[in-house]
């Protein structure tokens, strides 16, 4: 589960563990804007110590409910990609403190 809220000039996810708010996991910025989404790329970091996955996002109303889809791979210099897709739902209001550290 994230928590995700606004920070700086983007959009920060705390990452949610049994109900305890972890570290900060997920970081977007907008990159384009329509009237039916909005795009954003950033990066997700699902375990701490971890790379990274770069992300490229949309955010879109389904059924009335804001949703964003994630789209991203971790890039390296070796070969191998590990490619992440998942989709998220609002489930409520914010509650996690972003972690200092948001740049």
């Amino acid at each position: 589960m994230l928590d995700i809220a606004r920070c700086g000039k983007g959009w920060c996810g705390v990452q949610v563990n049994d109900g305890a708010c972890a570290h900060t996991a997920l970081k977007l910025e907008v990159t384009q804007r329509s009237d039916q989404t909005v795009m954003l790329d950033g990066t997700l970091l699902l375990a701490v110590g971890s790379k990274p996955y770069q992300l490229h996002t949309v955010l879109r109303q389904r059924n009335g409910v804001p949703a964003l889809d994630m789209f991203g791979n971790t890039e390296g210099r070796m070969m191998r990609i590990y490619e992440f897709s998942a989709k998220l739902a609002r489930t409520g209001e914010a509650s996690c403190a972003v972690d200092q550290k948001v740049s």
